[in-house]
């Protein structure tokens, strides 16, 4: 073994050098890297953070039984997601408004969000592949957006939210206070008298109406037990949002109802399944397709024709397992 002389000041000089050099190159290769770093605040968010944020937060979301539906996949994640935000803010004291700011930019990629996220939403995923008929679930209709017209994907909006936390509380006053009931403002504004319509407008107006609605959007809520939630009798579900009647109310007064039941719909997954503040899930494909009519999965579209074909068929003989 080679000793080194340290007889000169250059020779311990180079010494000192080389074991701060060793020690340094050591402390790097164990240190976690931050996915993000706040450095006024001294925050570091590294992938571990993350991960244990998600695994508490799938701890408590049961996983569904998506081979059957894959929008509840979608919401199932989307959930998971949410709560990850939720506590990985609370843990590392983030002001829940920064969060939504600033949680996006955290690339969770780089941790086991990886294995929940849905193909679709994974980058380079190659999920997308050649078929000479457009897929029931209108995915992959834009190969470099997969996403795009997709059933499952997240309501576009034309604002920000104004979320009173930044993430996901009901909105409130400037004053911060709860707003009115939904049910006393429409009273207000519709002065309690239904509307005439206009005389050239007959009920085919309101079906196709109606239609159009189904045909564009399906509201995706929670389950409780595999049922609705309910929200009036008690509260069942974190996501309840009942809506309160004044006893006076013009119309329902005369049932004694004072309670509309409310559920808030699923958070949606976004590409990339980043974490931020809640968006809605569109349970249906958002374009004029024929969804509502034929169905938006392969579920949906084997079952109609699991009946058409004989009706003795089970639909467990058509299910194609969803990947």
């Amino acid at each position: 073994m080679t000793s080194i002389s340290i007889k000169s000041t250059a020779n311990r000089a180079l010494l000192v050098f080389l074991l701060l050099s060793l020690n340094q190159g050591t402390h790097e290769n164990y240190t976690p890297r931050c996915l993000l770093q706040l450095p006024k605040k001294g925050i570091c968010i590294t992938a571990g953070h993350v991960n244990e944020a998600l695994d508490l937060a799938m701890k408590s979301h049961s996983a569904p039984n998506y081979k059957n539906n894959y929008v509840e996949l979608v919401g199932h994640v989307g959930d998971v997601l949410h709560d990850t935000t939720l506590l990985l803010a609370k843990k590392h004291y983030v002001p829940t408004k920064l969060a939504a700011a600033v949680f996006p930019m955290i690339d969770t990629m780089q941790t086991n969000v990886r294995h929940i996220c849905p193909k679709p939403f994974v980058p380079g995923s190659n999920y997308c592949y050649y078929s000479k008929y457009r897929r029931y679930d209108g995915y992959c209709m834009n190969p470099h957006h997969p996403t795009w017209n997709g059933a499952g994907t997240a309501m576009k909006r034309f604002v920000v939210p104004h979320f009173a936390d930044g993430l996901s509380a009901p909105r409130v006053s400037y004053r911060g206070k709860e707003l009115p009931s939904p049910r006393l403002v429409s009273n207000v504004v519709h002065h309690g008298y239904a509307v005439r319509h206009e005389r050239y407008v007959n009920t085919v107006y309101d079906h196709w109406g109606q239609m159009l609605n189904h045909e564009l959007t399906e509201t995706n809520t929670p389950k409780y037990a595999g049922r609705s939630v309910e929200c009036c009798k008690r509260k069942e579900h974190h996501d309840c949002l009942p809506i309160y009647i004044s006893p006076k109310d013009y119309f329902y007064s005369k049932w004694q109802r004072t309670c509309q039941n409310f559920v808030r719909s699923r958070p949606a997954v976004l590409y990339g399944c980043p974490l931020g503040h809640r968006t809605v899930l569109n349970g249906n494909t958002p374009t004029i397709d024929g969804s509502a009519i034929y169905g938006w999965d392969n579920y949906r579209v084997k079952q109609l024709r699991c009946v058409l074909a004989q009706p003795s068929c089970t639909v467990a003989r058509w299910v194609i397992e969803l990947s």
